[in-house]
């Protein structure tokens, strides 16, 4: 419970400090997703494991998206194509 409320804490406030952003860097975002996926991962009971690749050739630093621009898509493959799965299930970012 300590693990996940902790897990929990750090994502909220980094989506508060995201959502008075206009553009954030790529890099805050894959942290974000990253948490985001760790603590979905143990509300699921670790039935499922993710990877996240940027491509080498992007500056994830320089790089400004819109906050939480890709954390829907994640959120959707979370909730629907885990839902029902025991084991095996992969999350490709």
């Amino acid at each position: 419970a300590m693990e996940y409320l902790s897990k929990f804490a750090k994502l909220i406030r980094q989506n508060l400090d995201a959502s008075v952003e206009s553009k954030i860097s790529l890099a805050q975002e894959v942290k974000m997703l990253e948490n985001y996926l760790d603590l979905e991962k143990v509300r699921f009971n670790d039935v499922f494991d993710y990877e996240i690749t940027v491509d080498e050739k992007l500056d994830v630093l320089a790089t400004k998206i819109s906050p939480m621009l890709i954390q829907p898509f994640v959120e959707n493959a979370v909730l629907h194509g885990m839902k029902g799965k025991e084991s095996g299930g992969r999350i490709a970012v």
